[in-house]
Formats: C-alpha cells, structure tokens, sequence
C-alpha cells in the first residue's frame, strides 16, 4: 500500500509527501524515469530529478494528488511542524517500543544512494481508544532546503514496509506517551533545523532526539550507545548507504 513499498519518496529537492493508500508498480516508475533521463543530472553520488520528472511522477501517483501538491509544498514550506495527519486520540496513547528506521528512497533504489532515517512510535494496542492507529511517525524533512519541517503523521502499520530498511528498537524505561515525547521535543527545539549543504542530517537528528529522551528518563538505560553501536556496524556493512564521518544538520 505504497509507492514502491516506501513511505516518502525525494525527487532531487523536490519534496512529494504520500498519504498511505496509494500504490504503483516499481517498473513503472523505473520506465518513467528511463523516459526522461535526458532531463536528469547524473552525479557519481547522486541523482537529481528535474521538476518535470518529480511532477511527472507525482501525476502517475494520483492525479488528485498531484493537483493538490503546490498548495501543501507551500504550506510546509512555512511552518516548522506539520501535524494534520496526526490523530488527536494518539497523542494520550501509550508507546510499546520506539523503531528507529532507516529504508531507501527512489534514489536509493536505483543507484544506491543514501538511507533516510525516522521515528516510529510503535503503539500500545492494548489502549482503549478511538484511534486504530498502529504507530505514530516523527519524520525530520527538507521541505524548502536546508529548512526541514518535522512531519508528525498516524499510521495504520506498526512499522515501516519498505523492502530495503533497517530497524533499532528502543523500549520505555517508563509508561511513556506519544503526547511526552512530541512535548519534550518541541521543548528542545527538534522541530527548528536545517540540513547540511549536501542536504544530508537526518541522522544526526536522530541522533540528538535519542539523546533528549535518554537524559530525561523516559527511554532505556544505554540506548544513546547502543544506537551508535548499532549505526557504526550498519556503516561498516554499508558504507554506500550510511557515509560517514557522520553528516550534520544545525539547530536553530
């Protein structure tokens, strides 16, 4: 139930966000992009897709999507949080485990490109409440490079279903809500940074937000290292999807 089993999909610096629900074949976007190669740029790093072929894309995704893509660019594009997608009920729902994800984009698909890092809040489903929601998404994204918006979103799946990822659970050191961890980020500024030149950072992102909630007690004991022993092996295995020295973003 997405496109290319991703869950949000960089077109260069053009930014197409997806609502779940909509699906297409992998060779369809492949023949696509094959289509307009001559409109692309080719690095030895990376692959930037031109406005036309993003559009194009986005046009094979859902017309009605494509159609409402400039006004909803432009509102992230201002706004540092983007929560329309966040069911109210979520927020005073328990959290069961945090799975830091990190899965390929089309790039990555194509050329082995860099892996993009998030957060799921995996949900408590023993909860009485009115949301079905299995995870609740904290998402870092460049939605008007460098600046990013940080797109908290519900989602009807535990986890990610991206074929290409990689995931590093982290448990609760006490009952701890999807409302606690969106506060204590706000509190720390997690939701005013901009990505490197490069347009990389969404680990260290990561990264830092894995250390707010280990200094405030509310994730278990160790998991800032952990994680980074978890990150350094996947480099090792990986180097073409984790580059490293680590890339860096800056708080504002």
């Amino acid at each position: 139930m997405s496109l290319c089993s991703l869950d949000i999909l960089y077109f260069g610096k053009y930014i197409a966000l997806l609502n779940r629900g909509y699906s297409i074949d992998q060779a369809a976007v492949r023949k696509l992009i094959a289509n307009h190669r001559k409109l692309m740029t080719i690095s030895r790093k990376e692959v930037q897709f031109t406005r036309k072929v993003a559009e194009a894309i986005a046009f094979l995704i859902s017309p009605a999507l494509f159609a409402q893509r400039s006004s909803l660019h432009k509102l992230m594009a201002i706004t540092t949080i983007y929560d329309k997608n966040l069911n109210a009920a979520d927020k005073n729902r328990f959290i069961s485990k945090i799975v830091v994800t990190a899965s390929s984009t089309v790039s990555t698909t194509i050329d082995g490109n860099y892996y993009h890092w998030r957060i799921y809040l995996q949900l408590s489903q023993s909860d009485i409440s009115n949301s079905s929601s299995k995870s609740v998404i904290l998402d870092m994204i460049p939605t008007n490079p460098p600046t990013s918006t940080l797109m908290i979103t519900s989602n009807a799946y535990a986890s990610s279903n991206s074929p290409a990822k990689i995931e590093f659970d982290i448990f609760p050191a006490k009952p701890l809500t999807v409302g606690q961890v969106i506060d204590l980020f706000i509190e720390k500024g997690m939701h005013r940074y901009t990505f490197d030149a490069t347009g990389s950072g969404c680990l260290f992102w990561i990264m830092t937000g894995i250390h707010h909630l280990h200094e405030a007690n509310l994730i278990e004991a160790g998991a800032p290292n952990k994680f980074h022993t978890f990150h350094m092996a996947q480099a090792n295995l990986h180097p073409e999807r984790h580059p490293l020295p680590l890339r860096k973003g800056t708080f504002y």
